[in-house]
């Protein structure tokens, strides 16, 4: 692991922008990162890696569409990394899962940033966005128990018997 110095510009109370240093930690996986429930030891670390971060088209476009300020200019914005291939974004994170192995197994965070249905209708269609927004994680269930104690829904689903 490795650490860096990186100078973070912030607006203070008074309103004018100053400097403040902050420490990061690194790995060769990609940036250690901590989140309740989920600290960094000597022993362990979490480490996230975007799986975007080289396309630079990626940011840029996602940058000139959010300085739109009206449909035309967003359509403009999107107009403008069209290739013939359609846009250059290829990849981009979508899920998201930091896991920690430990002695009483397995504990994890996750999130599907555009949620598990595509029925808008669906409770789930939106949930997983919503906690995206947030900056929150939902919980990984691995033991049976911890998934019959959140159990939300039950689905039997039968197929014809065959012959």
């Amino acid at each position: 692991m490795t650490a860096g110095s990186v100078d973070v510009q912030v607006r203070a109370e008074n309103g004018i922008a100053e400097t403040l240093t902050r420490t990061l930690y690194f790995s060769h996986y990609g940036p250690i990162v901590t989140m309740e429930g989920l600290g960094w030891t000597v022993d362990r670390a979490i480490s996230i890696r975007e799986a975007n971060e080289s396309n630079d088209d990626d940011h840029r476009q996602i940058l000139a569409c959010n300085r739109a300020r009206s449909l035309e200019e967003f359509q403009q914005a999107h107009a403008g990394f069209m290739g013939r291939a359609g846009y250059p974004i290829g990849t981009g994170t979508s899920f998201l899962l930091a896991l920690e192995f430990g002695r009483e197994g397995p504990r994890a965070k996750a999130l599907l940033t555009y949620g598990q249905s595509e029925d808008p209708n669906s409770r789930h269609f939106w949930d997983q966005t919503e906690l995206f927004s947030r900056k929150a994680w939902r919980p990984v269930r691995f033991s049976e128990e911890s998934i019959r104690d959140d159990l939300q829904e039950e689905i039997i689903v039968r197929g014809e018997k065959s012959s």
